[in-house]
């Protein structure tokens, strides 16, 4: 188990690595459509909470209000494109 979860790293932090082998603009432009997402995600979070009358903090989020989530997200950064 031990060895599977360090392997697990290690596959991680090439990945990380791979990030910074990034050039300066590639890495800004990396940021940014993340950036955009989360916002996009937030903003989709806010239309969840609104339409359910804050219902959700209590309840959780459904597969359906998920997916609105997800979809506000992916809107956001296809958006910036």
């Amino acid at each position: 188990m031990k060895r599977a979860v360090y392997h697990h790293l290690q596959d991680l932090r090439h990945t990380v690595r791979g990030f910074w082998s990034l050039t300066e603009g590639e890495q800004q432009l990396v940021t940014a459509y993340a950036m955009n997402c989360a916002f996009g995600a937030g903003l989709g979070l806010m239309t969840v909470t609104h339409m359910s009358h804050g219902s959700i903090l209590e309840g959780g989020l459904t597969l359906y209000h998920r997916w609105i989530v997800l979809c506000g997200a992916v809107r956001w950064a296809v958006a910036s494109r």
